[in-house]
Parts: C-alpha cells; structure tokens; sequence
C-alpha cells in the first residue's frame, strides 16, 4: 500500500474560506494548512513535527488541533493498538467522511 506523501511545494496554501474565518487564530490556520498540504488530507506528523515545521511550539499546536476538531475542520483518530498512529483528517465541507470517521470511533 503507498504511503501517504506529501505533496511538494514552496509553502503552506491557506484557502480563502479558511483565511476569512474569523473564528480561527491565526495558528489553527497554519495547522489546517499544513494538515491540508498533505495528499488525501491525512496527516500523519506528531505535533512536535509540526511546531517545528511551521515555527510554533507544541502546545500551539496541541492547543490548535482542539480548536480545528470542534469547529468541525479536522478529525483526530487515535488508533488503537501499540503499533497504531494518530491520523489528522481533513474533514472542512466532507460531512458525509465525518460521519463515517465518528462512527468508527464509537463502534
């Protein structure tokens, strides 16, 4: 199975809904954008990956992952099991994916 890859480019895109959401800070945009920069919309990194990429601490990070899941924009699935990775879903305008993912974590 191919592993999710990262797509190349010069920076982070930040979308225009997202950039004029006035209910986001400015960090939880650049956490949506570097979660979005990945192909598929998953995200594997740990959160210290992505301070250190986009130049915030982890606990910007960890504060802005909370933020992005309850304004509906990402889902954070913990796995389950020793050798199971955290996945960040791009789940902003995807209802039907969030649906499917919330229900997967009850279950």
């Amino acid at each position: 199975m191919a592993q999710n890859v990262r797509k190349e480019f010069f920076g982070l895109v930040v979308p225009l809904r997202v950039l004029e959401d006035r209910e986001l800070t400015i960090a939880e945009k650049l956490v949506y954008s570097y979660i979005i920069s990945y192909t598929k919309g998953i995200c594997y990194d740990s959160n210290e990956r992505i301070a250190g990429r986009i130049g915030v601490s982890v606990r910007t990070v960890t504060r802005s992952l909370v933020g992005l899941q309850n304004k509906r924009y990402v889902f954070v699935n913990f796995g389950q099991g020793s050798t199971s990775r955290r996945k960040i879903y791009d789940v902003l305008d995807k209802p039907d994916k969030l649906k499917v993912l919330t229900r997967k974590v009850r279950n």
